[in-house]
């Protein structure tokens, strides 16, 4: 697995909470235009999300945005996915769409994220070359850093108005998105890019 920091340093974690840092690319064309691709799949659903999110919040406060982005948000990734031909979806550990619960490599992943320096948090990134079903995918991992906007629906409970935690118990029963604080990985935008098979 592979993680890139600010510095342009790629810091492997290892099994064990230590990380060691180490200097890799991509081994081949393929995978470095693999990358690319997921890269600007990453950013591009995330533009498109912050833009729904700031209209709805625009239109309607917190409250409404909650009640809009509950479909919204979903239906938003789905046309997205099927504009690009991308593979890309929206997980979190704390999540609350159950649709959106992480598959166990993104789990990893975004434990690793969790254990990062806040500062570092929000240009890592964690991308790995895996076989899954026989063919080989490039996967890529890019964490959503809680911000001051996030915290009317996703901060501490007893600090989300009464009327947005109503609108968060109608639209998602279960909910384990809050508690969080500025800095924390809110989540991440997880890509899967085909690798094309190499020639015998």
């Amino acid at each position: 697995m592979k993680f890139r920091l600010l510095s342009g340093l790629v810091v492997g974690l290892a099994c064990s909470s230590t990380a060691s840092t180490q200097f890799q690319r991509p081994g081949s064309p393929a995978e470095e235009r693999a990358l690319a691709e997921a890269r600007a799949a990453a950013d591009g659903l995330a533009r498109e999300i912050r833009g729904l999110l700031v209209s709805e919040l625009e239109k309607g406060g917190a409250a409404g945005a909650v009640a809009a982005c509950a479909a919204g948000a979903q239906a938003k990734t789905a046309e997205f996915r099927n504009r690009t031909g991308v593979d890309v979806r929206r997980t979190s550990l704390r999540h609350r769409s159950p649709g959106n619960a992480p598959d166990a490599w993104e789990r990893v992943g975004l434990e690793a994220f969790d254990r990062l320096p806040v500062a570092a948090r929000p240009e890592a990134e964690r991308w790995e070359v895996v076989r899954e079903d026989g063919r080989e995918s490039l996967r890529y991992l890019k964490p959503v850093v809680t911000n001051a906007m996030c915290l009317a629906c996703h901060g501490a409970p007893a600090a989300i108005p009464t009327p947005v935690r109503k609108a968060l118990e109608d639209a998602y029963p279960g909910d384990t998105a809050t508690g969080f604080a500025a800095g924390d990985v809110r989540g991440a935008i997880s890509v899967r890019v085909p690798l094309a098979p190499r020639s015998q």
